[in-house]
């Protein structure tokens, strides 16, 4: 009777594991790994201009033919601003660490302006506009007047970008500095979704959530809520909810690939020894 039991209690934790797994897990993992695979293949962005059209695939991702920097690029430029965009719970913290100890060695000139988007009682930020346009202005300020053999760091995170709605301004920041003979270096660090979820659950206590509405976020791609994933902090951040336009799933990882392959240049999937690898190449 006991064995029976025993049996029974342990089919029981496998069931309640695998509905998990099928109703809550595999739907986000499923959704983000096509940004993830899409990351891998194509580390070192291509160039998107007026004359390479986009072209949107069967499976929704995007094709591009050609490249800003190949791996074989010899020419080193001797200035530039190096962009780092730091989505949360990626291992950004490490990166914008050992940027800072570059500032500190070479006395490099660091940028960054971000802010809490949610704080203890659970509310969304209401200075998250003017974070942004801090931001934006510092940005507007930091490409402008570089130095022949000048570096420059910005650190992007909470409340700063804002993806889906910057293409001018990041095509403005780049634009500026290779007028000047400079390199603009935009770069990302990606996550694991499972992983990256798994981390931000730790931090639910203290946003005055609770474990059924951290999970809520899980069982559709395109709900809203206070809870996103990293596609969702890359395009819209987090200002006032998750998906904010409501957009479909494979339009989110569409728009997503798109600004990747649009702007940046070492795009790396929690992998730190290629993502500092490619940006010391870059920079020279």
């Amino acid at each position: 009777f006991l064995e029976r039991g025993n049996r029974q209690k342990n089919q029981n934790v496998m069931n309640t594991a695998m509905y998990f797994k099928n109703r809550f897990i595999l739907p986000i993992f499923l959704v983000a790994t096509f940004i993830i695979i899409e990351s891998r293949v194509y580390r070192c962005s291509p160039q998107v201009s007026a004359d390479v059209p986009l072209r949107v695939t069967n499976n929704e991702t995007v094709a591009i033919d050609s490249q800003r920097y190949s791996s074989g690029d010899d020419d080193k430029p001797k200035c530039g601003v190096f962009f780092f965009f730091h989505i949360p719970s990626t291992g950004g913290a490490s990166i914008n660490k050992w940027l800072w100890t570059q500032k500190k060695l070479y006395n490099y000139t660091y940028f960054t302006e971000w802010s809490i988007a949610v704080n203890g009682k659970g509310e969304f930020s209401s200075s998250a506009e003017g974070i942004e346009a801090k931001f934006n202005n510092g940005m507007n300020d930091l490409v402008k007047n570089i130095g022949p053999n000048e570096w420059r760091i910005s650190h992007s995170h909470i409340l700063s970008s804002y993806l889906n709605e910057s293409d001018l301004v990041m095509d403005y920041w780049r634009a500026s500095v290779e007028a000047q003979g400079c390199r603009m270096v935009n770069t990302i660090m990606l996550r694991d979704p499972l992983n990256h979820a798994l981390s931000l659950y730790r931090l639910h206590a203290t946003k005055s959530s609770t474990r059924e509405e951290w999970v809520r976020h899980l069982r559709s791609p395109s709900e809203g809520g206070r809870w996103a994933t990293s596609l969702d902090f890359f395009l819209y951040d987090i200002r006032n909810q998750r998906n904010p336009y409501g957009v479909s799933k494979n339009e989110k990882v569409r728009r997503g690939l798109e600004l990747l392959k649009r702007h940046f240049d070492v795009v790396a999937v929690a992998d730190h020894g290629f993502y500092l690898k490619e940006s010391l190449r870059l920079t020279g």
